[in-house]
């Protein structure tokens, strides 16, 4: 199976890009080869380090997702972090993928 080609898009604050810096390579390191990522946000320079981050150059050459955390808005329901939302939307992406390319 060829790598999925991911575009994720965020337009959060820079915080918020800081965490999905780390929930981008929690996606990466159990599905090593599975990814070719890259992320489109307001702070670009977070990015020019990771090893897991690619440009893809047209949109359409990937899957194009919006990057977010609904699940944060259970923060008062039980308790959750900020990278927990990052992680259960790169985890759906991930199992969308999945199923889509089998």
């Amino acid at each position: 199976m060829s790598a999925c080609r991911l575009i994720l898009e965020c337009r959060q604050s820079p915080g918020d890009v800081e965490i999905l810096t780390a929930a981008v390579e929690d996606l990466h390191r159990p599905n090593l080869g599975l990814f070719i990522t890259d992320v489109r946000t307001t702070v670009d320079g977070y990015w020019k380090t990771s090893v897991h981050h690619a440009k893809i150059r047209l949109r359409s050459d990937g899957e194009v997702r919006k990057a977010h955390y609904p699940l944060i808005q259970e923060r008062n329901h039980w308790p959750c972090q900020l990278i927990h939302g990052w992680i259960n939307t790169l985890q759906f992406h991930f199992i969308w993928w999945s199923g889509y390319k089998k």
